[in-house]
């Protein structure tokens, strides 16, 4: 074989090393989907009711086999959920945007010593929430996220926004911060680092006083006359 023979065929094998590589990186962007996730019930804080927090659980898809005898899924990077609230009917936002907390990151708290009591009593941390605003990395790893977003306290009519920001007040109850009784659309908007993101649409379910009735639904498609 002559030199440019050799030549043509390294060049020809570069460029399709080229390719591939274009292709493994094609097909492992992060792949994320956002879906209804569990609901807790807390009952730990005297003088109130059960209060149930609910979430949303973040999936970023593991390659197929076959991609990943060559190269994993690409984690996402500095994640953040957006949520706005809007009344049923209405087209007006009641609430938000506002961000979701990921359960992945620390409560947004610190400890201080009593000096009377001598007790060790948990502080808000302001700078914490602020961090907990994003997650550093979003792993394809099996369960997902978990991202708490709304609470209702049994025996209330309202249900509330529930995040980071919420900690510093009696039940996570933020002034300004509830949800009348009624039917909600949700937009959840999942951003991440090199201009990805994801959206998804929620019902949202507050028809009474009863805990065990409030609930969302995830939807299919954007609601009719919303923006994207």
């Amino acid at each position: 074989m002559d030199f440019v023979s050799v030549v043509t065929v390294l060049g020809v094998f570069v460029a399709l090393l080229g390719l591939a590589t274009f292709a493994l990186d094609r097909f492992t962007l992060p792949s994320i989907t956002i879906r209804k996730g569990p609901w807790v019930d807390l009952t730990h804080l005297p003088n109130h009711n059960p209060i149930r927090v609910l979430h949303l659980v973040v999936y970023n898809a593991p390659a197929n086999r076959l991609i990943r005898w060559f190269r994993r899924r690409q984690f996402a990077y500095g994640c953040e959920i957006h949520l706005t609230f809007w009344k049923h009917g209405e087209m007006t936002p009641v609430r938000g945007p506002v961000h979701g907390r990921w359960n992945a990151t620390p409560e947004p708290l610190q400890s201080f010593l009593n000096p009377e009591s001598k007790e060790v009593l948990p502080a808000y941390d302001i700078s914490k929430a602020l961090q907990n605003r994003s997650l550093s990395q979003l792993m394809p790893i099996e369960g997902g996220y978990q991202v708490a977003f709304l609470a209702k306290e049994d025996g209330q009519d309202e249900c509330y926004i529930f995040n980071d920001e919420t900690y510093p007040w009696e039940g996570w109850r933020k002034p300004g911060w509830d949800l009348a009784k009624g039917m909600y659309l949700v937009q959840v908007r999942l951003t991440w680092a090199d201009r990805g993101s994801r959206e998804t649409w929620l019902r949202l379910e507050n028809p009474n006083q009863n805990i065990g009735q409030f609930d969302i639904e995830l939807l299919e498609r954007t609601p009719e006359g919303m923006k994207s």
